[in-house]
């Protein structure tokens, strides 16, 4: 941190004194540049390039020179710089030189990188191992205070039976004293009362008495003493619970830090564990930090080799320009030379200008440069602790390898094991894949016993309707019967008093024939007697018979008629009331068999409502379970596999858990109850068609006065 600070402070010029290598060597000369193809000019001579090289060179000698006294990486830069902008304007490609520079800045800013996270995981481990020393001294402290709570719990529970029995001994004596002065209460009374009678006997008895009372005295003052240590031992026992209840607090308290405690070290033990790991990580890329500095030098001792065969290249080129050389050129170089010389001086007193500027920003530098020699002193410090905690770590590395290795035993098992879930999962993947087929089938079976049930609550509606209007035909046609019935009465009334006319009739008729009989045999008597059964004579005109002959025919002739009309009516009646009847027993089997069918269509429908919830609560449940045992066989297999196996979970779905035998007589059951409630749809919407063009074809029957409604 602190050199980033003195970087951020102070800016370091690090600009070459030219803007470019041609801008340099333009001073010298024209000289012939890459890419440059017009067709005035003419090609010059290569022995002007070589000369301009050579006094390239000499220019970089002598800033090389001046910029001694600045820090090595400043200057390994601006050669590098230089070198890149000549070969960049010569005939060499500058790949290898730019990617070398690139390698070298990579490598310097990997290395603090690394040092500083090493630095960071280092400082976060002491913390890390500091808390774990803390939470420990809290442990041991818990633990010594729970010993001592039970010590003196033991001590205090040793107290209290000893209490108990002295209480218990107390309690004991407490009776006996009582038994004592009861008796001894006894005695005196016994004593008062024989006192009067032995009044004249010896004085024993006084003696006795005053015996007795020192007994009692003495009796009294131990029950003092008995009670006096009695409350003693109770002032004791609540001391004693006061003291108990107060180690269980201390006790429960301990247990509570000595829980915490135990989650805190768990804690740290999975912050460490994540720390070595990191430590393992970061000293991995140490290595290959390291490998690659290694390969930065190899390749850097590679294309130093390289710039040796390129100067050992253009020393060859330059002995044989030597050889090619020409005086009138020379001559014509020597004139640039004055020119260019006069130039390098101007250019040289730039430098040194350039150069004190330079000195006073060396001076800033060096001061830096001591600095940064404290910060490296100090990082070399921190290096050697950084060593032995190294050689700690490669102890626990080893028994990480040790570990890697059970490890490995257990990937390879975890191998096994998840080659045979693939296996399983691709079964149950084509095993759920019939499951869903079956499942949007029951689903489309669903949706159609669903139209099918809005058809039959269409089609019920409607037979509701035409039940209703058949039963209001019903009714109308009961009433036409009751009519009918009655009317059939009324006839039978009729014909009754009819057959009672005709029987009159008749018998007036034989009279009237007897008469006419009479009238025949007497014909010039104008008046005729005729003697009847019951002995009345009868006297009429032969024009008054005759009219009531006809009378008798014509009213014979009209009973006739009116009987045989109230036959025909009563037999269209019957005939009517029977076709009523029927109908109505055909509307009430059609309407018995509608709602039969509904109810076996809703049931039906409600079976398979409570299938499809059962099939997919059991997918559900069964997606539950493997996902619970997808996330158990992740917990046993190692963290290298963890990945993999998530990576396997998510791509394959949850699959039913039962067997596959149960599973596919399950889904023939199912096929089986969907292909029977298709084969029934048809069936009943045909059944209702049919009932419907019945009703609609047959048409209800009238009497023979009525009209059609």
């Amino acid at each position: 941190m602190e050199t980033n600070a003195v970087d951020s402070k102070v800016e370091i010029d690090t600009r070459a004194p030219f803007a470019s290598v041609r801008a340099a060597v333009s001073l010298f000369g024209n000289v012939a540049v890459k890419g440059d193809k017009s067709p005035g000019r003419k090609p010059k001579p290569a022995t002007i390039e070589v000369w301009s090289i050579c006094y390239v060179l000499e220019i970089i000698m002598n800033v090389s020179v001046c910029i001694n006294s600045c820090p090595s990486a400043y200057v390994s830069r601006f050669d590098s710089w230089i070198f890149s902008e000549i070969l960049a304007n010569s005939d060499f490609s500058s790949s290898f030189f730019i990617q070398d520079q690139a390698i070298t800045t990579l490598g310097n800013a990997k290395t603090p990188i690394l040092s500083e996270n090493a630095l960071a995981k280092d400082t976060q481990l002491h913390l890390a191992k500091k808390e774990l020393n803390k939470y420990k001294e809290q442990l041991d402290v818990a633990t010594k205070s729970r010993i001592q709570a039970l010590a003196e719990l033991e001590r205090v529970k040793k107290i209290v039976e000893e209490l108990t029995e002295k209480l218990n001994a107390a309690n004991e004596g407490k009776d006996q004293v009582l038994e004592a002065t009861e008796a001894a209460k006894n005695q005196i009374k016994t004593l008062d009362a024989g006192s009067v009678e032995i009044a004249d006997q010896d004085g024993s008895w006084e003696q006795k008495f005053d015996s007795s009372k020192e007994e009692l005295a003495v009796v009294l003052m131990e029950l003092d003493s008995a009670e006096e240590e009695l409350i003693k031992i109770k002032r004791d026992s609540e001391t004693l619970v006061e003291a108990k209840l107060s180690a269980i607090q201390q006790e429960a308290e301990a247990k509570q830090i000595f829980d915490a405690g135990v989650q805190k070290v768990t804690e740290l033990s999975k912050e460490i564990a994540l720390i070595q790991e990191s430590l393992t990580y970061t000293s991995l890329a140490t290595e290959k930090v390291q490998q690659e500095e290694s390969k930065i030098v190899s390749e850097q001792v590679a294309i130093k080799q390289s710039y040796k065969r390129l100067l050992d290249e253009t020393g060859q080129k330059l002995t044989t320009l030597k050889k090619e050389f020409d005086p009138e050129v020379y001559m014509n170089l020597k004139a640039k030379l004055e020119e260019t010389t006069s130039e390098i001086k101007s250019v040289q007193k730039e430098i040194e200008v350039v150069s004190s500027v330079d000195l006073k920003y060396a001076t800033s530098v060096a001061l830096e440069v001591e600095g940064a020699k404290e910060i490296l002193q100090a990082l070399a410090q921190e290096e050697s602790s950084l060593v032995r905690l190294l050689h700690s770590l490669k102890l626990e590395l080893e028994a990480a390898k040790s570990e890697h290795i059970e490890l490995e035993d257990k990937y390879e098992k975890s191998k096994s094991l998840v080659s045979n879930l693939q296996h399983e999962l691709q079964k149950c993947k084509a095993e759920l894949d019939v499951v869903t087929s079956l499942e949007s089938q029951a689903t489309s079976t669903s949706d159609e016993l669903t139209s099918a049930l809005q058809q039959l609550s269409f089609d019920s509606q409607k037979i509701l309707q035409e039940a209703e209007e058949f039963r209001k035909h019903s009714k109308q046609f009961r009433a036409e019967a009751e009519a009918a019935r009655i009317a059939l009465c009324e006839a039978e009334k009729q014909l009754q008093v009819v057959s009672k006319d005709a029987k009159e009739a008749k018998l007036a008729e034989a009279r009237a024939l007897g008469l006419t009989k009479d009238l025949s045999e007497h014909p010039n008597v104008s008046q005729a007697s005729s003697t009847l059964q019951s002995g009345s004579t009868i006297t009429i005109m032969k024009e008054d018979y005759q009219s009531l002959r006809r009378k008798v025919e014509s009213s014979d002739e009209f009973r006739d008629m009116k009987a045989d009309a109230a036959i025909a009516q009563l037999q269209v009646v019957k005939a009517n009331e029977d076709e009523a009847i029927k109908k109505l027993e055909v509307v009430q089997r059609e309407i018995e068999e509608l709602e039969t069918a509904t109810q076996e269509i809703l049931e039906k429908a409600e079976i398979a409502e409570a299938a499809q919830k059962a099939v997919q609560g059991e997918l559900r449940k069964q997606q539950e379970t493997e996902q619970k045992k997808a996330s158990e066989n992740v917990s046993k297999i190692p963290v290298e596999t963890h990945e993999s196996i998530e990576e396997a979970y998510v791509t394959v779905p949850s699959v039913q858990n039962a067997k596959p035998g149960e599973r596919t007589e399950e889904n023939r059951k199912f096929m089986k109850s969907v292909i029977s409630k298709k084969v029934l749809m048809p069936n009943l919407t045909g059944f209702f068609h049919r009932k419907k063009s019945q009703s609609d074809v047959g048409s209800p029957s009238y009497l023979p006065g009525e009209k059609p409604l």
